[in-house]
């Protein structure tokens, strides 16, 4: 019996134990996470690739030379009856010309291959972070892949260690600048973002004050609190 217990590999039970304890625990709270949009099935799965959705938007209403912040994706409402509830593009200049080569896409077909990027961008993260895949369960990970969150391909963009790719990241996500400054890429990233940044905002300054004023009013109206969601910022 204590030949048994001297030989048996206790640290590598105990990591094993550990993996499936903390799998167990992501499954069960990314299922907290994302199972309102399986409720009234399949109702509200429009909410797969949705964030993605909003970005597009925004990029199709500046090449067709409006206001992107004017710019919405719509949900189905989680009050039954009720119309269709709009999240509207609040993301930094940068962000728009991020998705102007697919604004000519339809919603469809775009979503179908953003999803697709999104899912192998998350697959490519784990595998550069040395993770086991079942990390795809951790809950701002899988709520991130569901909705198609830029987030995703952004950080992908970022641990691809190509200065190329990199540089791409900031116009996904501005803040995406600060992690690569410690990486040395930050001089190529803030210059790729500062520049779309000059690029669109001198194009969007035209927005008045009276603009701005109803951009922000509109953010700050709750929207479905009876689902316990308020009104959503993408930016």
């Amino acid at each position: 019996m204590t030949g048994w217990l001297t030989g048996f590999h206790w640290r590598r039970a105990l990591t094993i134990a550990g993996g499936v304890a903390l799998a167990a625990w992501f499954a069960y709270w990314s299922w907290q996470t994302i199972r309102f949009y399986f409720e009234s099935f399949p109702y509200h799965l429009d909410m797969f690739g949705f964030d993605s959705r909003i970005y597009l938007h925004g990029a199709r209403t500046w090449l067709a030379g409006g206001d992107p912040w004017t710019a919405s994706a719509s949900q189905h409402s989680w009050t039954p009856g009720a119309s269709d509830v709009p999240y509207y593009f609040t993301g930094p200049p940068p962000t728009v010309l991020a998705f102007v080569p697919f604004a000519w896409l339809p919603d469809g077909p775009f979503t179908a291959g953003w999803q697709a990027l999104t899912i192998g961008s998350a697959l490519y993260i784990l595998r550069r972070l040395h993770l086991p895949v079942w990390w795809l369960m951790f809950p701002p990970l899988a709520q991130a892949v569901f909705v198609g969150n830029p987030h995703v391909v952004c950080l992908a963009l970022i641990l691809s260690g190509a200065s190329v790719l990199a540089a791409l990241a900031p116009a996904m996500k501005a803040y995406a600048v600060l992690p690569m400054i410690g990486a040395g890429t930050g001089f190529i990233a803030g210059g790729t973002a500062g520049g779309a940044a000059v690029h669109v905002g001198v194009d969007v300054g035209r927005i008045q004050a009276d603009g701005l004023i109803e951009i922000g009013e509109r953010l700050r109206v709750p929207l479905e609190p009876e689902a316990g969601v308020t009104t959503r910022i993408e930016g």
